[in-house]
């Protein structure tokens, strides 16, 4: 999966849950301000959901 389809997928099932996008970083731990930084550590843990 290219990057950009990742980040629809991921934005697809957000919204089948009715999830904003910030119940999304706290379900799964992670802050905007990391990707936007270049911090992804937690990258793989996040692709698991």
């Amino acid at each position: 999966m290219q990057l950009e389809e990742i980040g629809k997928f991921i934005s697809q099932l957000r919204k089948e849950k009715n999830l904003t996008q910030a119940q999304l970083e706290e379900l799964i731990g992670v802050d905007r301000k990391q990707f936007r930084n270049g911090k992804m550590a937690k990258s793989r843990q996040i692709l698991q959901f």
